[in-house]
């Protein structure tokens, strides 16, 4: 892995506890989501951020984003948006369900 991959994956990996954290003020005081609809929209998040990256990253590679010699220099903003995208979409769904799970 290049320093790029790994450059990557830390700032998915900050916005991803930084999401957990803002998400963490669900459990005192709870989304205006009723509760019959947080599995719906807990799901359209998850399938929805993963179509995001999936169709993103495909569109760089497309557009030649990733050569052998790692990640080029425009694809790599790119990467990081579609990859906080998805970390966005799936830690808000897992604080959803957790909310869920524990007003049921």
């Amino acid at each position: 892995m290049n320093a790029a991959g790994i450059a990557l994956f830390a700032i998915w990996l900050a916005y991803g506890f930084y999401r957990w954290r803002v998400c963490a003020k669900w459990r005192e005081e709870p989304p205006a989501i009723a509760i019959q609809r947080i599995p719906g929209v807990a799901l359209l998040w998850l399938v929805g951020s993963a179509a995001i990256l999936l169709g993103g990253l495909y569109v760089v590679f497309l557009m030649g984003g990733f050569p052998k010699e790692g990640i080029a220099p425009w694809a790599f903003p790119v990467c990081a948006a579609v990859g906080v995208v998805f970390v966005h979409g799936q830690v808000t769904a897992a604080a959803l369900l957790f909310v869920q799970a524990s007003r049921t």
